[in-house]
């Protein structure tokens, strides 16, 4: 038996992607929005077939990719961009997109909520900032379920931001490295509804920012149907032509295994002298000494030339950079 619907026009274009977007495609994006449409009225979906309509006024503006010659959106005064079909929310997820912003005044940056228009009801899987600059990732199986990293993150500067939701729990990247984490966490609502980009109701969520709706540029809005895993995060970030500054896997056995564990931060005390901790993971929190320690004393791992430390006293070793919770 045949069906055959009739004949329809398609619009194939010419556009180049280049290594960014590629790098999005190659790991099965369900839903990509360029923000790049000339118009204002909507952004094209180019990996799947849920465009945004976009209410209220928005403007195009430099994209966060320089070797892309794709402009991104600049949303203000409450305007934000929704898809128009209903779907059952994810289970497993992944959502990612590019930030920059100065405002004090926070907001969502994207979410699924249970309306397309003004304010959901039910509404989570969404990343939003507070009103300090703080990223928060939440989810709602019943109770609030949050991630969220340091301060500081409206400071006008492009920001790389994905979120994941799987059976390993949550998760919060920032430009290319993990701030936070939970494996207590595998469930989200349960609910039908629409992803909102810029803007949707934030009510009852911890740090609820003055505005619900982020005034800033948003650039490349990405969903997944899986969790990315850190490389494929970290890989995305450098194909946007950054750099991203972390160690090498050790070259020891041990080494390699806790290394590649990802964990939040590996501190081998490999220096021999001074008050500085290297983070030998992909994180980045370096720690310091504060007290009277020995250093350069034989270490644990046999077959290394790795030191340890010998702790006194009140001696101890701290991280100098704020971590997520």
């Amino acid at each position: 038996n045949v069906a055959k619907s009739s004949w329809i026009t398609v619009t194939v274009s010419d556009a180049v992607l280049g290594d960014y977007a590629k790098d999005v495609f190659k790991d099965d994006a369900e839903h990509f929005w360029r923000l790049s449409d000339p118009d204002s009225a909507s952004s094209s979906d180019w990996a799947g077939t849920s465009d945004l309509t976009i209410t209220g006024t928005v403007e195009s503006a430099a994209g966060a990719i320089a070797s892309d010659p794709d402009t991104a959106k600049n949303f203000s005064n409450g305007a934000f961009g929704a898809t128009t079909d209903s779907i059952e929310g994810p289970g497993t997820f992944t959502v990612e997109s590019w930030v920059k912003t100065t405002s004090t005044a926070g907001g969502k940056i994207i979410g699924f909520g249970n309306s397309s228009s003004g304010n959901s009801n039910s509404y989570d899987r969404h990343v939003y900032m507070d009103n300090d600059g703080r990223i928060w990732f939440g989810v709602y199986p019943g109770g609030v379920r949050t991630l969220n990293s340091g301060a500081g993150y409206n400071d006008g500067q492009w920001h790389h931001i994905v979120a994941s939701m799987s059976a390993d729990g949550m998760k919060l990247y920032l430009d290319g490295k993990r701030v936070a984490q939970r494996a207590d966490t595998t469930t989200a609502q349960s609910y039908s509804g629409f992803w909102r980009v810029g803007g949707d109701n934030i009510g009852g969520w911890p740090n609820q920012p003055s505005s619900s709706h982020l005034s800033g540029t948003i650039d490349d809005v990405a969903v997944y149907g899986q969790a990315l895993t850190m490389a494929e995060v970290q890989s995305h970030y450098r194909k946007s032509g950054r750099t991203l500054d972390v160690p090498d896997a050790p070259t020891d056995a041990y080494g390699a295994v806790v290394y590649n564990s990802e964990p939040d931060l590996y501190w081998r005390y490999s220096e021999k002298s001074g008050t500085n901790v290297a983070d030998s993971s992909v994180s980045g929190y370096a720690g310091a000494i504060a007290g009277t320690v020995t250093r350069d004393v034989p270490g644990a791992i046999s077959g290394t030339t790795d030191p340890g430390i010998a702790l006194s006293g009140w001696s101890n070793v701290y991280s100098v950079a704020q971590f997520g919770s």
